[in-house]
C-alpha cells in the first residue's frame, strides 16, 4: 500500500490513519479514474467529430434550407453533443469527489485527541453574530457550518465555517468597507477559530489586515479605538491593531505572535482567503479567515490520483490551525 510521506511535525502519525482508511482504496479508485477518464476523452473526441460534420452539413446540405430544418438540424445536434459530453464524463464526476470523504475521515482520527464534531453550535452563532455586529466580518445572515470543539493545552478551543449571504444590500447595512469600494457581497464564508486564552489581559485588541492609512484611519474613527503601531515592519505592512487599552495590547502582541500570524497568514494567502480579523476579548482569542474557502473542502471537489495526497497535506494544514494558534499564545510558532 502507498505510504503517507510524513514531511512535517503536524504530519507525524497520519501514515497509521493513511494507511487504515484511504490507502487500502487507492488502487482501485485509481483503475475506474483511469477508466472512466478515457470513457471522457472519447465522448469529447466523438463530439468534436460530430461538430466538424455538422458544420459541413451546414454549409452544404442546410444552408439554403428552411428555417425549420435548420432549427431542427441545430437542435438534434446540440443536443447529441451535450448528451455525448454529459454521459461521458459523468461517471468520472461522480467518482472524482469520493476520496475526500476517506481523506476527512483520516483527518478527523489523526486530530482526534484535541477536537471532533460538535452539533451544538449556540455558542458559535453567537459569537459569530458579535464579530459581524461589531464589523470584523460582513452583514448578513450566518449559517454555521463544519463545527469542531474540543480542548488543547488547557485551552478550550472551537472552530467552524460561518457563511454570511443577504438579499439586503441597502445603504444603511453595508459595512464601512463596502461603502468605500461600491461592493456589497450578497455570499462570503469565514473560516472562525476561537480559544480561550491561558493567560489574563485588558481591555480589547484587534488585529486586522491592512487597508491603506486612510481605510485604517476611517476604521479606528468607526470602531472608537487608537490604532496601536507594532515595531515589527513586517507586521505593519501586513496587519493594523485596534485597541481600547495600549499597555495591555503591548503585553499581547510581543515579537513571537507577531511572527506567528505572519505564519498563519501566509498560509492562508495560499489558499486564496488571507484576510484576517482577530479580537482579544472577554478571555478568548478568536481569528476569521475571509474566503479561507471551508475546512473540509479543498479546490474544486474533485480529485485526481495525482492530488489526494496534496489533498490531505492541505486539510492537516487548515485543521491544525487552531492547534498551532494555542501554541501561539503560549509563546509559540507556528510550523510554516
Amino acid at each position: 500500500m502507498a505510504v503517507f510521506e510524513e514531511k512535517t511535525p503536524i504530519e507525524k502519525g497520519f501514515d497509521t490513519h493513511w494507511q487504515a482508511i484511504v490507502a487500502p482504496h487507492l488502487e482501485s479508485y485509481k483503475i475506474l479514474y483511469k477508466q472512466f477518464s478515457r470513457i471522457g476523452y472519447w465522448a469529447t473526441l466523438a463530439a468534436i467529430i460530430i461538430g466538424v460534420g455538422a458544420w459541413f452539413a451546414w454549409d452544404n446540405i442546410f444552408q439554403y434550407g428552411s428555417e425549420d430544418s435548420k432549427a431542427i438540424f441545430a437542435l438534434v445536434i446540440l443536443t447529441l453533443e451535450l448528451g455525448l459530453l454529459i454521459g461521458g464524463w459523468w461517471k468520472l464526476y461522480r467518482l472524482a469527489d469520493d476520496p475526500l470523504d476517506l481523506v476527512m475521515q483520516a483527518v478527523e482520527a489523526h486530530f482526534s485527541a484535541y477536537f471532533a464534531k460538535d452539533e451544538n453550535t449556540a455558542f458559535a452563532s453567537l459569537q459569530a453574530a458579535h464579530f459581524r455586529d461589531e464589523g470584523l466580518t460582513t452583514h448578513g445572515n450566518i449559517e454555521i457550518s463544519e463545527h469542531y470543539a474540543g480542548a488543547y493545552r488547557g485551552c478550550r478551543i472551537r472552530f467552524y465555517t460561518a457563511n454570511h449571504s443577504t438579499k439586503d444590500a441597502t445603504t444603511s447595512r453595508r459595512t464601512l468597507e463596502e461603502k468605500m469600494t461600491g461592493r456589497s457581497e450578497s455570499h462570503m464564508n469565514y473560516l472562525i477559530f476561537s480559544i480561550s486564552v491561558p493567560f489574563d489581559f485588558s481591555g480589547e485588541t484587534r488585529i486586522e489586515t491592512d487597508k491603506g492609512a486612510i481605510r485604517n484611519k476611517l476604521r479606528s474613527v468607526s470602531s472608537g479605538f487608537t490604532q496601536y503601531k507594532v515595531p515589527d515592519k513586517k507586521f505593519e505592512k501586513a496587519f493594523e491593531v485596534f485597541t481600547n487599552d495600549a499597555s495591555g495590547t503591548e503585553k499581547l502582541i510581543t515579537p513571537s505572535f507577531a511572527d506567528s500570524m505572519l505564519t498563519v497568514k501566509s498560509f492562508y494567502k495560499k489558499q486564496k482567503g488571507g484576510r484576517l480579523a482577530c479580537q482579544f476579548k472577554d478571555k478568548h482569542f478568536t481569528m476569521a479567515v475571509r474566503e479561507g474557502g471551508h475546512f473540509t473542502h479543498v479546490g474544486t471537489g474533485h480529485y485526481a490520483p495525482s492530488q489526494i495526497e496534496g489533498l490531505a497535506r492541505t486539510l492537516i494544514k487548515r485543521f491544525a490551525t487552531i492547534l498551532q494558534l494555542v501554541d501561539m499564545l503560549h509563546g509559540g510558532k507556528p510550523a510554516a
